[in-house]
Formats: C-alpha cells, structure tokens, sequence
C-alpha cells in the first residue's frame, strides 16, 4: 500500500517530546490486557497457545505491553508515528526489545502485507484522526493486515472521558480536542462514542463478531471513560 503522509505534525512532536522526557524504569503491561489474554474466564478468545502467532501492537506508546505479548509467545510487531519514539522505547525497553519487529506507521497506514496478523491490539490508539479522514478509513485498513479468524483487541474512549472537554464536534463521531489534561491532543481529531450501541455499530461494519464492555478511571483531576472490545475477523 502506498504510504501516506503523517498530516497530524503537531501531535507527532508532542508526543516526541513527551517519550523524550519519561525516565522509566520499570514497565507493566496493561490490566485489561492481561486479563485478555490470560483469564480462564474469558470465551470469546479460547485459544491460550499464541506460540509463533503475529500480534501487532499498533501505536504502542511507551511500549509497556510488547514484552508481555513477546512472553506469551507472539511474534511481536508494534507501530508508531515516528522513529524517534521507536528509538527511545528500544532504550527503555533495554534487552527486552529483542525480536521485536518495530515499524512507523498508524491506524490508516500499516506497512504490511495483507492478511498477515493473528491478532491486531490498539489500546488507547486506533481513533486518532488525521485531518480529512473518517474512522472507517482506520478500521479499513487494520482489517486488511488481519487474517481469517483473526482478533482485533482495543479501547476507544467514551464521550465524557477527559479528552472532550470544551472539545469541538466535527460530525462523524470527531470532536477537535482543545483542553487536554497533558497538552499533547490539542488540535488533533479524535473519534469518540457516546454509547455502546454507537461503537458496536462502527465494528459491526467491519466484524461479525463482536463483544464491548466498559472501564472507569478517575486520576489527577481526570476521568477516563474507556470501552473495551474485542472483534473477530470471521
């Protein structure tokens, strides 16, 4: 596929500047994916042997769940918007980034063949925006990397977690966000979804299958609404 280029240049140096800056020294994957992957609970993915399966790990962030997905035996792939944020996680990631495959990219460019992972996370990740272009352009193209019977495992924020305050809605579930708590999302488009009906119907336009639940958060003056959701590629 032929590259686009990242239009978002602000949030690209914000979050720069933002990896740059964090002194981590120890990492700790996220609870709701932990509780994915290894719950006994959990009959929507029953499959627990992922030895050799290709997991993707799309906008990872700070890079705290790839060597948690490398343990449980994934072939591990993980994409961000700039190299150098892939440079400062592999130096807080220290030996731990071995054997992992680091590429740019995001949620409306990914840099792989088709059909090519077994499961495809963004936590926290997939409805960025850039400008002129639709969430559904994002889901297009994580479902074209993602083979038959394949997962797609993420989080997309409510409308009333923090991220929307005084934000301007641009139709399409997109709200222009202006009064974010860390600084970063100023001026960028992020998708946002009132309920779980309005989610479910997103996916449902791309996966069979699919199963929503919710999760709460209340930090530093913040509240994050977040649903949670797994999607099947049937």
């Amino acid at each position: 596929m032929k590259q686009k280029l990242f239009k978002n240049v602000v949030l690209k140096k914000n979050y720069e500047k933002y990896y740059k800056n964090q002194k981590i020294k120890n990492l700790f994957p996220s609870e709701f994916l932990v509780k994915i992957f290894l719950s006994d609970n959990h009959q929507f993915i029953n499959n627990k042997k992922y030895k050799k399966l290709k997991l993707l790990d799309l906008s990872f962030g700070d890079g705290r769940n790839l060597n948690f997905f490398k343990k449980l035996g994934f072939k591990v792939y993980g994409t961000e918007i700039s190299n150098r944020i892939i440079k400062k996680v592999k130096i807080n990631l220290k030996s731990d980034q071995k054997n992992i495959v680091f590429k740019v990219g995001k949620a409306n460019y990914l840099p792989f063949k088709k059909n090519y992972f077994d499961y495809v996370v963004a936590h926290n990740s997939f409805y960025y925006l850039d400008e002129n272009i639709e969430i559904e352009e994002n889901l297009k193209e994580i479902k074209r990397v993602m083979k038959k019977n394949s997962f797609f495992i993420g989080t997309a924020p409510k409308t009333n977690n923090y991220y929307f305050k005084n934000a301007s809605k641009l139709g399409n579930k997109k709200y222009l966000i202006k009064n974010d708590f860390l600084k970063i999302r100023n001026n960028s488009i992020i998708c946002g979804f009132k309920n779980k009906s309005d989610l479910d119907k997103l996916l449902k336009k791309f996966f069979k299958k699919t199963n929503i639940g919710q999760s709460f958060n209340e930090f530093f003056k913040t509240k994050e609404y977040l649903y949670n959701f797994i999607a099947k590629n049937e």
